[in-house]
C-alpha cells in the first residue's frame, strides 16, 4: 500500500469535520505527522483509512468525469444546431445571388 500524507484540511474533508477536529483525530490515533517545506503539516494515513480515502477520491472524480462528458455532449449538440442554422442562413442568400 502506498503512503498517503494529507494535510489537516484534506483529512477534515475526508471525515466531514473542521481542520481542528482532523488534527485532534490525528493526535488521538497517533498517526505520524511531518511538517513539509511548504509550511504545511501532513499526517500519514493508516492503510485502512488510506484505502477509504482512495475509494472516495475515485468516486468523487468519476462523477465529475461523467458531468464533463454530459457537458461535452450538450456542447456538441449545440454546435450541430448552430451549424445547421448557419447553413440555412447561407443557402437562401446563395440562391438569391443565382436568381439575380
Amino acid at each position: 500500500m502506498p503512503q498517503l500524507w494529507l494535510t489537516f484540511e484534506e483529512i477534515a474533508d475526508l471525515f466531514d469535520c473542521d481542520p481542528a477536529g482532523a488534527r485532534r483525530r490525528v493526535i488521538a490515533n497517533q498517526w505520524e505527522r511531518r511538517r513539509y517545506h511548504d509550511g504545511l503539516t501532513r499526517a500519514q494515513l493508516p492503510d485502512e483509512v488510506a484505502h477509504e480515502f482512495m475509494l472516495r477520491y475515485g468516486n468523487k472524480h468519476e462523477s465529475r468525469d461523467a458531468s464533463v462528458d454530459e457537458f461535452d455532449a450538450a456542447m456538441a449538440a449545440l454546435r450541430r444546431v448552430f451549424e445547421a442554422e448557419a447553413d440555412d442562413v447561407r443557402q437562401p442568400s446563395a440562391a438569391r445571388a443565382v436568381s439575380v
